[in-house]
């Protein structure tokens, strides 16, 4: 997961934060329904689960460093070092 966390972290330096924060959460949203698809139809096994919920923690560990920067204003850091290289 830590592999996955240095990605997601290079990704939110990278592109808009709000795009990361709702790919993201479609993948979330996207392992709930086929997770929840596979016990309503009864073929959700032990194996299943686990690569659904290994899924779900790959585009969670993805999703923090951006939702983080959001949260907690980062961008301030970067503006005024565009301000003191200008």
């Amino acid at each position: 997961m830590m592999i996955f966390s240095l990605w997601g972290g290079s990704l939110a330096d990278r592109y808009a934060k709000r795009s990361i924060l709702i790919g993201t959460q479609a993948a979330q949203m996207f392992c709930a329904f086929v997770l929840a698809a596979g016990a309503h139809l009864g073929f959700a096994n032990a194996n299943f689960i686990i690569v659904i919920a290994a899924l779900n923690g790959i585009a969670m560990v993805i999703r923090y460093p951006g939702q983080a920067s959001v949260h907690r204003g980062n961008d301030e850091p970067r503006r005024s070092a565009q301000r003191h290289l200008s």
